[in-house]
């Protein structure tokens, strides 16, 4: 995601590049974060500038997990969310 930082470190735009080739799945995986980032603030010292965060979501692990997903941050940018599939419907 590209975020263009305005006056004082607040978020005046946000765009992403996705690779995926599903509306769905864009709109759920991407549409929390950009809202999470329009509530962000960065430093000052970073307005005018344009931020690149880079996502890589997953799902792995046992599905009866009681941690449902895993955050990870990376230097600089990079971020890991990774979330546990869905418990079968015949299991529940």
């Amino acid at each position: 995601m590209n975020v263009k930082l305005g006056p004082n470190g607040v978020v005046a735009e946000v765009s992403a590049e996705s690779h995926l080739n599903n509306d769905r799945a864009q709109s759920v995986l991407l549409t929390p974060i950009e809202r999470a980032l329009r509530k962000s603030r960065f430093r000052p010292n970073c307005a005018g500038k344009v931020v690149i965060l880079e996502f890589t979501f997953g799902i792995d692990g046992d599905p009866y997990d009681s941690q449902t997903q895993e955050i990870a941050f990376g230097y600089p940018n990079r971020f890991w969310i990774t979330t546990r599939p869905p418990i079968p419907a015949n299991n529940q």
